[in-house]
């Protein structure tokens, strides 16, 4: 039979909780029947050698459990066959692999007296603290984002340093459920917060003599520009914020303990399958644990990336599952660290809060305005306050990545606009101007229905090592436009000279010579400003988009208008005009290229528009 995720769930389902002493007795005989150590290096593929290596022991639990739970990715991470993954893995000898064979599998690693050196796993969220200690921690070099933190002694040494900045957090400013105001001024939860909030990490280790798992008393004090929440999507102000200065309960696991006994050792294995392949069914069978606990590497989900952290705390000190709480940002700081968040716990339930930990961040403000306008339009941003390395340098680069949403039809596909550290002006170390259209496309390109409508995204800063993230929502209110009218929502055709094919005098008045009579030069005005004067291309490409009267599309023409030295219109402004050797001709049917090699020709109807749309050089 060959096991699966799907159907290694359903087996766990169906099978019971606990195997019966005899029938763990019988079959770990069974496997015991060779004379053979099982500390003692043997034959590939023995029983209970889950990782092949000849030999039964501590590093056999994590691959053992893979197997359990999804047997072919065990086939494939270790190049076997079916029938060598149920010649270690089937230790009852059913023909598959259950939760079935985990009680085997731990009468043999107690039958060899020594099980080996189990894989170390890296950092793993918990620090195995001392009994009757208090541990919070942010990110406080910086270097994670708005992930968790790496929980470092690097964070450590520098976390409540006064002078330092400690964690920069964002004021929750922006608009990611495109509400039309602010994420930090609406009560209930926000299922597309993008990362705004920040993680923090409480770990309580429990006084000496006490029983867990056991409920503790904790309390956060800290200033009026920041609010902590439960969940990183926020909530309601009522329900799931932690109000500072009020004392709390939180109930303490050791993480990895799966049964709840105040230890980890083998009796955890076949609770931490069940916690790893169906949650629900071990919040059935362990309702006064909790399936956290088997978040061993402290990621914030339990998964397979948690086997080898966990087989890292078989018998080891014990480390006390970790509170995650997310703070977030209401207004800015006055100076470099001034948000101090202190813990403080009664790890002895003597009603008295006996340690404490702190740490310390900075609330930035980044906002930019104006959030509507043509192409071209600057778009200033402005960061409060600016603290190294929060500030704006000729090495700031910047990436807007979203979709162009057309007022009148379907999203376009989606964009990346790159800003090379040249097309950020900065202006101070707290400011700097972006300019809407004068960036790079990576991808995409919103420049495929006429321009009307809004660039939704979200925008990221590279301040040096540090990237700071805002929605940026720019309502395009036109484009380059046609001189004639300047309506920037395109020209009627009424006004423009339609030309009939089937008129007998066609193929002698569209020759190269005689095309002035009907030839439509294009000119397209640009608004000139004090940053993209330095780098104004020489040439547009523009796309002509043709529209009977009802908004039905006709027909689309690309071309490239060219800069004129002149200044007709003003000296803020540039002209381009389309090139006279490629003559643009409106028809009111279809015309054949070979035919008319030199023209560009375009469908048109009475009473339909035209419209040009800008695309960035």
């Amino acid at each position: 039979m060959v096991n699966s995720p799907t159907s290694c769930r359903a087996m766990l389902l169906a099978s019971p909780v606990a195997v019966t002493a005899s029938v763990v007795l019988l079959a770990a005989l069974a496997i015991l029947a060779t004379p053979r150590s099982a500390t003692t290096r043997g034959p590939q593929g023995r029983p209970g050698d889950a990782n092949w290596d000849g030999q039964v022991n501590g590093a056999d639990i994590g691959p053992f459990v893979l197997a359990v739970c999804d047997g072919p990715e065990w086939e494939h991470r270790f190049r076997k066959s079916h029938a060598q993954l149920l010649a270690v893995a089937d230790l009852n000898r059913d023909g598959q692999v259950t939760r079935r064979d985990v009680p085997p599998f731990v009468f043999l690693l107690r039958s060899t007296g020594s099980w080996g050196e189990p894989p170390r796993a890296p950092n793993d969220g918990g620090k195995g603290r001392t009994l009757g200690a208090v541990d919070l921690d942010i990110d406080s070099d910086n270097t994670n984002g708005t992930a968790r933190p790496d929980r470092s002694e690097a964070e450590e040494s520098i976390e409540d340093q006064a002078g330092l900045p400690g964690k920069f957090v964002l004021v929750n400013n922006d608009d990611d459920d495109r509400s039309g105001g602010p994420d930090k001024d609406q009560n209930g939860p926000i299922s597309q917060e993008q990362d705004d909030l920040v993680p923090i990490v409480l770990e309580i280790a429990p006084g000496s003599g006490l029983t867990l798992p056991d409920e503790f008393s904790y309390r956060l004090t800290y200033p009026t520009n920041v609010r902590v929440w439960k969940s990183r999507l926020r909530g309601y102000f009522s329900a799931d914020v932690v109000p500072s200065g009020v004392t709390q309960l939180q109930m303490v696991w050791v993480l990895g303990d799966m049964n709840c006994d105040g230890v980890v050792d083998f009796d955890d294995i076949n609770p931490f399958v069940l916690a790893l392949s169906d949650p629900a069914g071990y919040e059935v069978e362990f309702p006064s644990c909790n399936w956290l606990s088997a978040d061993c590497n402290g990621d914030g989900d339990v998964n397979f990336d948690d086997i080898d952290a966990f087989v890292a705390r078989i018998g080891g000190d014990p480390t006390f599952t970790a509170v995650r709480l997310w703070v977030e940002g209401l207004s800015p700081s006055a100076g470099a660290g001034d948000v101090r968040i202190l813990a403080e716990a009664d790890t002895d339930q003597n009603g008295a809060f006996d340690t404490s930990d702190a740490v310390r961040a900075t609330v930035l403000s980044l906002t930019g305005a104006p959030t509507s306008g043509a192409l071209g339009t600057a778009v200033t941003w402005t960061l409060q306050p600016a603290i190294s390395p929060a500030i704006f340098t000729v090495q700031t680069a910047a990436t807007w990545e979203g979709i162009y949403r057309p007022d009148a039809t379907a999203p376009t596909e989606a964009f990346v606009a790159e800003y090379a550290p040249q097309l950020v002006h900065e202006v101070s170390q707290s400011g700097a101007v972006l300019v809407v259209g004068e960036c790079a496309l990576a991808s995409g390109d919103p420049g495929q229905a006429p321009l009307a409508g809004t660039l939704d995204g979200d925008l990221t800063f590279a301040l040096g090592g540090l990237n700071l993230r805002r929605t940026m929502l720019f309502t395009v209110t036109g484009s380059y436009t046609f001189v004639h009218g300047y309506r920037g929502a395109g020209e009627e055709v009424l006004e423009l000279p339609i030309v009939d094919p089937a008129d007998p005098s066609w193929g002698q008045a569209l020759t190269l010579e005689n095309a002035a009579a009907v030839h439509v030069l294009l000119a397209v005005l640009a608004e000139r400003n004090a940053y993209t004067q330095t780098t104004r291309p020489t040439a547009l490409r523009v796309e002509l988009v043709s529209q009977d009267a009802y908004g039905v599309e006709l027909d689309r023409a690309v071309l490239l208008v060219y800069l004129e030295q002149r200044q007709d219109f003003g000296p803020t402004r540039w002209v381009y005009y389309s090139d006279w050797e490629r003559p643009l001709v409106f028809v009111s049917s279809p015309v054949d290229p070979n035919e008319h090699p030199t023209l560009l020709p375009l469908l048109a109807q009475q009473g339909g528009r035209v419209f040009p749309v800008f695309q960035a050089p």
